[in-house]
């Protein structure tokens, strides 16, 4: 199957999309399909004109040992005046992939392919999509009239015509289909994967824990700040033996203000950016993972965490639960209750074998139900499923026109 990939932002900015992007493709390519990948040259939504990401970016994510080589990329230039306008990029570079090799299905994101649902029905060709915002909701509902108007036909409507929908989780599932109005039928969890790196850190147990780590956007929606203000009240109890550390990318002066503003600036170390070799050390470095995300379609950062062995702290949100066993491999607070994560931090330090034994379990359950040669295989097999369907369809229109024509 020949399957063209693709994608609404440069791969190379971080975050948990472009590694879904990455491992989709690769781990596709090793169960047999041949891929074509189309991301967008973009740096994401920004106002006028847009910036464009640098030739040298583009060429550094090319010599990154990311992908089979055998997997074609084909860059596709953004849209000047807006991003929901790429689509037209996106649809100009498929006809030139049409007219030189037959296509069997489109994986898409968002409104990457926005202008492509009429162009791949009159070809007969899958369309596909990976439900994969954990923000949806927000995203859809804060905004004016006209904001609702193109996001519901930018991206609404390629969901709703769509073949099938890969939601990333039950929680992406369900939301996509009360919110959207989506044909529940076309609509298929299929659950990320983890780096069976991070499975091969290693762990050791400790008599004290002490050493907790945040790694992701320094970003509010993220919880970096919570997390901060959590970590002030454990010190304001007296509790000071301990050390955070914070990896990730973003703005690092507010989260140094946030921690001078809870009196743990001394307590603090922020890494910046790691490479995923670094990102494994610190992972082994540390005792347990602080994540308090306001919103996750899945949750890389708590999946590869508890796949190297981390017990996890964070909100009881989106598809997070699926991940986190709250009690089991890590806690879980409601949203936004600063409190209770200061209360699970205080408990974890009081109870270090619980929480390494929490730990190792997390560990085991992650990476037994989390493969992404599970999940490829399972997107192939749906998109070989639909491709059936569409040639009996095509066969049986076949035969009614011989024995009309005979």
């Amino acid at each position: 199957m020949r399957i063209v990939f693709t994608f609404p932002w440069a791969p190379q900015i971080p975050g948990g999309g472009p590694i879904d992007y990455y491992q989709t493709a690769h781990y596709l390519r090793a169960a047999g399909a041949e891929i074509i990948l189309l991301p967008i040259a973009s740096s994401g939504p920004s106002r006028f004109p847009r910036p464009r990401v640098s030739e040298s970016l583009l060429h550094k994510w090319q010599k990154q040992d990311l992908l089979d080589k055998s997997v074609q990329v084909e860059h596709v230039p953004q849209n000047l005046f807006h991003y929901f306008l790429d689509g037209l990029s996106v649809r100009k570079a498929l006809l030139k992939i049409l007219a030189r090799e037959r296509v069997d299905a489109v994986l898409g994101w968002q409104h990457d392919v926005a202008f492509l649902p009429p162009l791949l029905r009159s070809e007969s060709v899958i369309l596909g999509m990976i439900a994969s915002n954990g923000y949806f909701a927000e995203w859809y509902q804060n905004c004016s009239r006209l904001g609702r108007f193109l996001r519901n036909w930018m991206v609404v409507r390629p969901l709703r015509q769509a073949d099938v929908v890969f939601a990333r989780s039950n929680f992406m599932r369900k939301l996509v289909i009360d919110l959207f109005g989506l044909d529940s039928q076309r609509v298929s969890v299929s659950y990320c994967g983890v780096n069976p790196l991070f499975g091969k850190a290693r762990r050791h147990a400790t008599e004290e824990i002490s050493k907790f780590f945040y790694f992701g956007c320094f970003s509010r929606e993220k919880g970096l700040f919570d997390a901060l203000q959590a970590f002030g009240r454990v010190a304001a109890q007296g509790k000071q033996n301990w050390t955070f550390k914070i990896a990730g990318w973003g703005d690092e002066e507010p989260v140094r203000h946030e921690a001078r503003e809870n009196g743990i600036a001394d307590r603090i170390e922020v890494v910046g950016h790691l490479t995923q070799s670094d990102l494994l050390r610190e992972l082994e470095w540390a005792h347990l993972a602080i994540l308090p995300s306001h919103g996750e379609s899945f949750g890389f950062a708590f999946a590869e965490a508890q796949s190297s062995g981390l017990p996890v702290i964070g909100y009881e949100v989106g598809g997070v639960p699926e991940i986190v066993e709250h009690d089991v491999t890590g806690w879980l607070v409601p949203k936004g209750s600063v409190d209770g994560l200061a209360e699970k931090i205080v408990e974890a330090i009081f109870d270090p074998q619980k929480t390494f034994e929490m730990g190792l379990t997390g560990r085991e359950r992650v990476n037994r139900l989390f493969s992404w040669s599970r999940t490829a295989e399972a997107t192939l097999k749906k998109l070989e499923e639909i491709k059936a369907k569409y040639s009996a369809k095509d066969s049986g229109a076949s035969s009614i026109e011989s024995i009309a024509a005979a």
